[in-house]
C-alpha cells in the first residue's frame, strides 16, 4: 500500500487541506483496489463497423487485383499463341506473303515485332478479308 505524505499547513483555508487530504486518501485507496484490474480490458478491433468495412473493402481490391492479374496473364497467353500459330502458318503455306512481313520484322525487339505482328494481321483483315479467313482456316486445321 502506498504511503501518504503529511500535508503542510500554508495560508489556505482549513477545509481545504481536509478535503484535498481526504481526496489523497480517496486516490490511495482506488489506486490500490483497482491495480489488479488496470490491464484486463479486451479492446475488440475487429468488432467496429467502420474496421469490418474498411477490410472487407481492402479484401475485395486486392480480390479484384488478383482476378485482373489473372485474367491479363491469359489474354497476354492467348495472343501469343495466336500470333505463334498465325507466324507458323504463314511460314509453312504463304511463304512468299511471310517473306515480306518477315522483312518488316527484322531488327525489332521481342515486344515491338509482337506489335508489327499485330499490326499485319490488323492490315490483313482490313484490306484482304478472304485471305484472312483462309489463314484462320489453316490456323484451325493445324
Amino acid at each position: 500500500m502506498a504511503q501518504r505524505l503529511p500535508m503542510e499547513r500554508t495560508a489556505l483555508p482549513p477545509s481545504f487541506h481536509a478535503a484535498a487530504e481526504k481526496m489523497s486518501s480517496l486516490i490511495l485507496s482506488a489506486d490500490d483496489a483497482n491495480l489488479g484490474e488496470a490491464f484486463t480490458d479486451d479492446v475488440d478491433i475487429l468488432g467496429d463497423p467502420i474496421i469490418q468495412l474498411m477490410l472487407g473493402g481492402f479484401g475485395l481490391i486486392v480480390v479484384l487485383i488478383a482476378v485482373a492479374n489473372f485474367l491479363a496473364s491469359k489474354m497476354d497467353s492467348a495472343i501469343e499463341n495466336v500470333l505463334e500459330d498465325f507466324e507458323e502458318t504463314m511460314k509453312t503455306r504463304y511463304i512468299k506473303r511471310w517473306k515480306l512481313i518477315e522483312e518488316e520484322l527484322e531488327g525489332l525487339d521481342e515486344a515491338e515485332r509482337v506489335e508489327k505482328l499485330i499490326q499485319v494481321m490488323e492490315e490483313i483483315q482490313r484490306d484482304e478479308p478472304a485471305l484472312m479467313e483462309r489463314i484462320n482456316r489453316d490456323m484451325a486445321s493445324s
